[in-house]
Parts: C-alpha cells; structure tokens; sequence
C-alpha cells in the first residue's frame, strides 16, 4: 500500500502495527492488530515492514490453503468530552451494542459537585465512526443530595438501556450504600438528561457499594453490592436482580432475587463484577484466588437462591483476583485475573474461559487460559474483559510501565484451549506512560471499543479518552 501526504510512518517491534504521526507530532491514525488466515480457518504468521513509502503486508504462506483473509484493526475514531476537565477519567468503564458507546467518567463535577461523576454517549454518525465528542451527557437528578456518587462506575447497555453504577452514593443516611441509575433512550434519541429510574436495595445498609458490579441483558440487571454485610460476614457480598417492571424501569423498583454463594465467607466481595446473558448471570468473588458463580434462572423465574455452579481455576493462587472482570456470551464466560503470577511474572495477568457443558453449568475448572504474549510483571492484563462471539478482548493497562494495551483474541477453529500468540492482536496507539489504555473494554460484533483512562487531553491530565477500533 502507498503511504502519502505529510505523515510520518512508523512500525512497532511486533512488525504487527503501523502509527501515522503528522508533522507536530500528533498521531494521525492506528492500523493494528494485524492477523491472517487460510481457507483452513489455521492462523498464519503475518508482519509489516516499511520500504521508503510503501507499506508491505507480508504473510507466511508455505503451508497454507487459498483463499487467504488478511484482518487488521485500524484505529478508526477518538473519542473526548467536548466539557471535558483534568482529573475527569473519561474511560474508566465502557460498554458499546450496535451503534452506542458509553463511557463512564466517575470524578466529573456536576454543578459544582465534584466527583459526581457523568455518562457519556457516542453514536455513530451515518458516516461511520470518525473522531468526535460526545452525543449525550447523562447526569442524575440529585446531584449535590446524595454525597460523593462516582456515577458511571461501571457502564452497561443493552437495546435502548443505559445503566450506571454509583456504589460511593449515600442512600439516606447510610454512607457509600449505592445505587444504580437507568436511563432510557428518548423517542427523539439519546440527549442530554438525567435518568429515568434510580434503583437501589431495600435491605442495604452503609459501605455496601451497591453498583459496584453492574450489567444488564434486555429487562434484567444484576447489580453487585460487594461490600454487602451477610449474617455476620462483613465484606461478604451480595448480587442483586432487578426485572423491568411492565410500565418501563420506574424509581419504585424493588429487586426480584438476593443472590448469595453457599461457601460465602467475609472479605470475598462477592459483586465485585457481575454479568447477564440469556437468563445465566455470573457474579465474581474475590477470596482466595478467586472464583466465579453462576445463577440459571429458575423454571419459577428468578428467586432469593445460592449459586447453580462455582467456577474455579486448577492452578490459582492466593491473591490473584480471578473475577475481579466478567463477561458473557452464548454459554461462555471469559474472566479475568489481573494480579496472577506468569512465569515469574508477579501481576503480569491471566484470564480464563469457561464454557457450559452440554448437561449445563455444574462446578468446574477452566476450559482454557488466556495470556498475553510478551507479557511483563504488573501487566495488570485481565483488568478488564469483554467477550462476544469468537472475539475476546481483555486489558493490561499497566502494560510498558503505564501505557497500557488492549489484546484481541480470535478463537481457533478448534477451541479457546487452542489459541497461540498467532491468535492474537496487540491493541495499542501512541500514548504515554500512565495514559492506561486498556482500563476498561468493550465488544460488538467487529467493533472495538477500549478507552485510556489516564490520558493527557488538551494539556488536561487524567482527563480520559476512548478509541474504536475496526477491521
């Protein structure tokens, strides 16, 4: 391919990425992730390489069947708040369904509150994705009422629903017992506004952190409350189901289900992260190395109910935080472990598939595990996961001392056990230490969507950016 214009090109050392930068310095555009098949579905060695200005795809083909499918990602947007302010941390949860990006920024001042925190929405102009600032703010009615709240940690959306955790809210006067907002996308679409229902326990109590884990599958949200005293546990955790009431999501919402492990114990911090999809909801727990538990919903519908299943790792160890990110789809769970041992490696990071037996979810370990090629010590690579389809991305924002990375996982005709370095895409553009690409993740069809939480914008630090990326 010719390269032309006043561009400076420059390939990474993997020979898997390219970066464009004009002529101030500014990086112009991101083409990564470089992979490519045979007829055979086998994954082939593939590389760049720069010769005066052209730009060579090279592929090892010596074993390999025709037809060939060359798949890059390329950097194809930049995502800021057009109010955006240092310290906001714009990034720090993200979530995307079709043409929707939300982004979570839990330290924005709200009407001269800070750490109130905000929602931000990015839809996708009919032009495609290009860089741009936000479509829509979503704010909570009460700011300034509650206490410090950290709206938008975590972010999830499903169809026309947006919900946004505030585990730090003060409910009452219980101090950081949590709440989760929701707001529903307007007939006129997403706008400025504040939410359409507040959804908090009827049972909680102080220092819960109600919404520290959040997501949502059509009408159902789970919500972890990880600090949540059970009996005489403190910090033991509990998971919450919300249904969506026949007249839409309304304020008076009680939850429908109390979900507890059978083994729960003080100090798991069982909500820590919590995931939905087709009736199936897993809910992370930290204790010990880690683990995992899954809920089937009942014939009778969703009830107060220990786990189905408790999913595990065969060589966890103390500390490595298996569960502290969850996703899910079609029958499979991708968690991660951010602070596990690899190879010498302290915190460099894991992550772990699991994938639903054929007689259904009963206690298990690992189908597969997940790491990061070239990986180094406080890598922090499983941060944060997102999983769709046969695409895996995970997080390492502590990747080379701060920068952070993303990596894209394409499962093997076989299997996830399966998958090599070759199964793999680096996702990284041209920040700086401490920007923490990769703090959060998200996954639509052959969208990427990872944010950098850290990074310097417009002089502002800490202010935060996303960035979309697409084949």
């Amino acid at each position: 391919m010719a390269i032309s214009g006043d561009f400076k090109a420059s390939v990474d050392r993997g020979a898997t990425s390219l970066t464009l930068v004009d002529d101030e310095g500014q990086p112009g555009l991101r083409y990564t992730g470089l992979a490519a098949y045979d007829a055979n579905g086998t994954a082939l060695r593939a590389w760049l390489e720069l010769r005066g200005a052209r730009l060579l795809l090279k592929i090892e083909d010596r074993t390999a069947r025709y037809p060939l499918v060359i798949d890059p990602y390329v950097q194809v947007a930049k995502l800021t708040a057009s109010d955006g302010q240092e310290g906001d941390s714009l990034g720090n949860s993200a979530a995307v369904a079709g043409d929707t990006i939300v982004v979570g920024a839990p330290f924005v001042t709200v009407n001269g509150f800070t750490d109130s925190g905000a929602v931000y929405v990015f839809v996708k102009p009919a032009s495609g994705w290009a860089n741009m600032t936000q479509t829509a703010k979503l704010t909570a009615s009460d700011v300034g009422t509650t206490g410090i709240s950290f709206l938008g940690v975590p972010v999830a959306i499903s169809g026309k629903t947006i919900v946004a955790g505030a585990y730090s809210e003060t409910i009452g006067s219980n101090f950081e017992q949590g709440a989760v907002y929701v707001f529903t996308e307007p007939a006129g679409g997403w706008a400025d506004m504040t939410e359409t229902a507040k959804l908090t326990a009827s049972d909680g109590a102080a220092n819960d952190r109600f919404g520290c884990g959040t997501s949502i599958d059509g009408g159902t949200i789970v919500i972890g409350a990880c600090q949540a005293t059970i009996g005489s546990n403190t910090n033991q955790g509990a998971g919450y189901v919300f249904l969506k009431p026949a007249g839409g999501w309304q304020t008076t919402s009680g939850f429908a289900a109390k979900l507890t492990a059978l083994d729960g114990a003080a100090n798991d911090f069982f909500g820590i992260s919590t995931a939905i999809g087709n009736g199936t909801a897993v809910i992370g727990s930290l204790q010990g190395p880690g683990a995992l538990y899954v809920y089937a919903t009942p014939a009778g519908g969703w009830t107060n109910m220990t786990q189905t299943a408790k999913l595990t790792t065969s060589d966890g160890l103390q500390g490595d935080e298996l569960g502290y990110s969850l996703s899910i789809d079609s029958g499979v769970v991708l968690a991660g472990a951010p602070l596990a041992t690899v190879g010498g490696n302290v915190e460099q990071g894991a992550a772990y598939v699991f994938e639903e037996p054929a007689g259904g979810w009963a206690d298990m370990t690992q189908t597969a595990k997940l790491t990061a090629p070239h990986g180094a010590a406080h890598d922090y690579f499983g941060w944060c996961a997102a999983l769709r389809g046969n695409k895996a991305a995970l997080g390492a924002p502590g990747w080379q001392t701060g920068r952070g990375a993303t990596y894209l996982f394409v499962k093997p005709r076989m299997d996830w056990a399966a998958a090599s370095p070759v199964d793999v895409r680096l996702i990284s553009v041209a920040g700086a230490a401490g920007d923490s690409l990769g703090f959060a993740v998200a996954l639509s069809g052959d969208t990427l969507v990872t944010t950098a939480m850290g990074a310097t914008v417009k002089g502002d630090r800490d202010q935060g950016d996303a960035f979309v990326f697409e084949p």
